[in-house]
């Protein structure tokens, strides 16, 4: 195999802790033998676990002489949780280690990487950097914009319907693209409605899937008007509120104060709160309104669109209100598309973002 195609290793196997590492990164780690022979490989598989370098070199026993490490992510040189991952390779006799990135952590920043050269070891930095971003994506908007990775899905018929002229959504996409839901849920840190939907719909908020990650409910709701009896308050994690409601601790809820702006409460102001407090990814669900609102304020990096193959001609459009001209279009690139039984999946980027 090439080296690129021995980072592509790194990158599925770092894949597998999809949604359990928050907040620390995904990154898998593979070890060949002197002769370029696979030794061992590893990954990360959350927070105070070993790192993906630890994780494979401990699987062998004894040294490595002049062996060749591949990680999608500079190794750690500081103690936290784990020991620094440097240490053991240095340990292991390692000659050779492919970093597929710098780590914006400013306690490494490269200095893991000069770390290891300083006890002999060859490192080379930027081995299919651009796939190593993109799997990290959310890691490295917190870490370098200080704000979570924001996906907004949406399911809609042919003619971009969220419910038809008497409000009904249920169900617009089949039982496939539900689940693909399901699955984005796992993927994600947060979950985030406007009261709307709670009030409307009384959803859940949570995971279905067995073996995956909880997701954190978060409730945009201005004068604090979620129902006492919410099923969101006992189907899962606790769930966070924020409102501009002047007695936003009456309640005995988790509830944080915001400033308002053009678009209701400052929706940046949320994502910052949200940041500090070890949310990296947020996907954004309900209806037409917030999607309008949060494709508004320009913040949407991912868009997840589910289409039936159904048109109504009548209903509420998702995105309906922001009557932008075509010079300031939220512009996207489609990264992947499948068909989900009948209804069609489509996963993009923003342009601006990511």
């Amino acid at each position: 195999m090439s080296n690129s195609e021995w980072m592509r290793r790194c990158l599925v196997l770092a894949a597998q802790a999809q949604g359990w590492t928050s907040p620390n990164p995904l990154v898998g780690a593979v070890v060949l033998d002197a002769n370029g022979k696979l030794v061992s490989e590893g990954f990360h598989k959350g927070p105070g676990q070993w790192h993906a370098e630890r994780d494979a070199l401990l699987k062998v026993s004894g040294a490595v002489p002049n062996g060749t490490v591949f990680v999608n992510l500079e190794p750690c040189c500081v103690w936290g949780r784990t020991p620094p991952c440097t240490d053991i390779i240095i340990e292991k006799g390692i000659r050779n280690v492919y970093v597929g990135m710098l780590d914006p952590d400013p306690r490494m920043a490269g200095k893991g990487i000069k770390r290891l050269e300083e006890a002999g070891i060859n490192v080379q930095v930027g081995l299919i950097e651009e796939e190593c971003r993109t799997l990290n994506a959310a890691y490295l908007l917190a870490r370098e914009q200080k704000r979570p990775l924001v996906t907004l899905k949406v399911a809609s018929t042919l003619d971009g319907r969220v419910c038809d002229t008497s409000g009904h959504s249920k169900w617009i996409t089949g039982e496939a693209a539900r689940a693909s839901g399901q699955r984005l849920r796992a993927e994600h840190d947060a979950i985030l409605v406007g009261v709307g939907t709670v009030i409307k719909d009384d959803p859940q908020l949570n995971v279905r899937l067995e073996n995956e990650p909880p997701i954190r409910p978060v409730i945009l709701d201005t004068h604090l008007r979620t129902p006492q009896d919410a099923k969101i308050h006992t189907s899962g994690l606790k769930p966070w509120f924020y409102t501009h409601h002047a007695n936003a601790n009456g309640h005995g809820w988790d509830v944080r104060t915001v400033p308002l702006d053009s678009t209701g409460l400052s929706f940046q102001a949320v994502l910052a709160d949200l940041c500090s407090r070890d949310v990296y990814s947020v996907l954004v669900e309900g209806g037409a309104s917030i999607a309008s609102s949060i494709l508004q304020t320009g913040l949407v990096d991912r868009l997840e669109l589910f289409m039936a193959p159904k048109f109504l001609g009548g209903g509420l459009i998702w995105g309906d209100g922001l009557k932008l001209p075509l010079a300031l279009a939220s512009q996207f690139e489609i990264r992947e598309h499948a068909i989900l039984d009948q209804d069609i999946w489509l996963r993009l980027e923003s342009k601006k973002h990511v």
